[in-house]
């Protein structure tokens, strides 16, 4: 941490709130550069996760929590929430294996 350095570049600043970029910078201890800039980060609208990426977040956050079965059963549920009733999201009904 002491070696770390956080300093906010004006240009990709002045975006803000609308453009959310990044830059890191990374000089090696043989004096190389390694440099990689971000327009945008992923699941921000202009760069979307995919539903499998969402399902695969949701389950590795949910999962020590509610436990792994529930974590795996509640997106299934969750992906057609339109057709369900509120009681079907239950998770005692998810840990029945309904």
């Amino acid at each position: 941490m002491a070696k770390t350095k956080i300093v906010a570049d004006p240009r990709l600043s002045a975006g803000f709130p609308a453009l959310r970029a990044a830059r890191i910078v990374v000089t090696l201890s043989d004096g190389r550069v390694v440099e990689q800039y971000a327009p945008c980060r992923k699941g921000d609208p202009e760069a979307p996760l995919s539903n499998a990426h969402i399902n695969d977040k949701f389950t590795k956050l949910s999962a020590p929590v509610i436990g792994a079965p529930a974590a795996a059963q509640l997106p299934v549920q969750l992906w057609r929430m339109e057709r369900l009733q509120v009681a079907d999201l239950r998770l005692t009904t998810l840990y029945q294996g309904a």
